[in-house]
């Protein structure tokens, strides 16, 4: 793949879009499905109430978005990586990638920014403050079962998380806090975010290092 390739844009955005109609086309046909059970229900097709349907489709929403938005997050993982080796290719900077440590996120954040001066990928900006937050969100889902707390003795409220994730209307079930993504515009905002960040990130790294 070359530099140019390395620091475009348009792939990424690509799957993004094609990964939030895969979750609007499965959020229509799920609610088909709920139609017609309840369809059932009304008409009394159902000889007893079919307890393993039900709980599938009160279920099917949350589990897919929650899939769709740690795949997203895999993207922009995978770009953001794009974007460092671009850099590396060009062989102005003897510093590698393999070099830092941290989180993918601050590895790659760490190396434009710190080892290529590309300012837009600096952490003190707000777009990096809320991709953190995306970022933690995927990992209570990834690496904790989607439950913002292990100790049910915490404070579920006081937790950073509790507030961002309500504000984005994401449900937060029980005293754990099991994220739960119902709608798409959790999604969206994080595809906004992203095209935010890599249309900075990409056009410094072709002004500053490719176009040099």
């Amino acid at each position: 793949m070359k530099q140019k390739e390395m620091s475009s844009n348009t792939v990424f955005y690509e799957n993004l879009k094609s990964l939030i109609r895969l979750a609007n086309e499965s959020l229509q046909f799920t609610q088909m499905q709920h139609n017609e059970f309840h369809e059932k229900l009304l008409n009394k097709n159902y000889k007893e109430y079919d307890i393993y349907e039900s709980s599938h489709l009160q279920n099917a929403d949350w589990i897919l978005l929650n899939s769709i938005f740690t795949s997203m997050f895999s993207h922009l993982e995978y770009k953001l990586y794009l974007f460092c080796k671009a850099i590396e290719k060009s062989n102005y900077f003897r510093i590698k990638i393999d070099n830092l440590n941290g989180s993918t996120l601050e590895k790659y954040f760490n190396y434009l920014n710190l080892v290529a001066n590309i300012e837009s990928a600096t952490r003190k900006q707000k777009n990096y403050q809320n991709l953190t937050l995306f970022q933690k969100v995927r990992n209570k889902i990834v690496h904790n079962g989607g439950m913002i707390l292990t100790n049910k003795k915490e404070n579920l409220e006081a937790h950073e998380l509790y507030k961002f994730l309500q504000d984005k209307k994401v449900v937060i079930a029980g005293r754990s806090g099991i994220i739960r993504i119902i709608n798409i515009d959790f999604l969206e905002d994080f595809s906004l975010l992203c095209r935010q960040v890599c249309d900075e990130i990409g056009k410094e790294i072709d002004e500053k290092v490719l176009l040099t």
